[in-house]
C-alpha cells in the first residue's frame, strides 16, 4: 500500500455562557473566512448545541498535511 497524506482533522470544541452565542457565531464567520485562503486547507464544520445555560460549539478543520495544519496554528491571522 503506498504511503499517501491523508487528510487530517483537527477537533476543537468550546463551551460558553448562552449569552455569547451571537458574539461567537461572528468569531467563527471570521475565522471560515480566514482559513479559506490558507495552503492545504480542506474543510471546516462548525456545529452548536445548548445544555441549560451553556453553549457548545464543536469545530473541525481538515488539511491536506500536518505540515499545512501545523502554518495554520501558527498563522499570525489566526491570532489576530
Amino acid at each position: 500500500m503506498p504511503n499517501e497524506d491523508r487528510p487530517l482533522l483537527s477537533v476543537i470544541v468550546r463551551r460558553f455562557p448562552q449569552k455569547l452565542e451571537h458574539d461567537i457565531e461572528q468569531l467563527v464567520e471570521k475565522i471560515q473566512r480566514a482559513v479559506a485562503n490558507q495552503p492545504g486547507f480542506v474543510g471546516l464544520q462548525s456545529s452548536f448545541s445548548h445544555e441549560g445555560s451553556y453553549c457548545e460549539l464543536v469545530t473541525v478543520f481538515a488539511f491536506d498535511s500536518e505540515g499545512n495544519l501545523e502554518r495554520w496554528k501558527n498563522s499570525p491571522i489566526r491570532e489576530g
